[in-house]
């Protein structure tokens, strides 16, 4: 099984508050391993410290289940069951803002959660900060 490394954990943060900088939305970023355990997270001036925790637990849910947290909503909203399954974890948040780094062979090795802003523009900045990732 392969693993992120903590350089490529402080890349994805790197390029997440990039990437709000452009938008100027404050945000929080979080990156976790397969396991949901922060390799490196950072937030940007002004971001509320509570943000650190909600990014925290949308990379963990995303990682746990290998789907972007945007996919977890559709699924939840469409299957009662699931929906239940997916809230019942208190470590993991159901809302936008959370995607699977994707490492060789299409295997999740981990995941990059993005709080602070709306849900939406936390999910573009997440997308696009993991777009195209396969860590090495």
């Amino acid at each position: 099984m392969s693993t992120m490394s903590s350089r490529n954990a402080r890349r994805y943060v790197d390029r997440a508050l990039a990437l709000a900088e452009e938008r100027q939305a404050p945000i929080a970023v979080v990156v976790v391993d397969r396991g949901g355990t922060v390799i490196a997270a950072a937030r940007s001036d002004g971001t509320a410290p509570i943000m650190i925790e909600l990014a925290q637990r949308k990379a963990a849910l995303s990682a746990a289940i290998g789907v972007p947290t945007s996919l977890a909503v559709k699924m939840a909203t469409n299957d009662e069951v699931m929906g239940h399954g997916l809230r019942s974890v208190k470590e993991h948040l159901l809302l936008p803002g959370g995607a699977p780094v994707m490492g060789p062979g299409g295997v999740p090795e981990g995941a990059v959660g993005i709080a602070g802003g709306h849900y939406d523009v936390d999910q573009a900045i997440v997308e696009e900060t993991v777009r195209g990732s396969v860590t090495s």
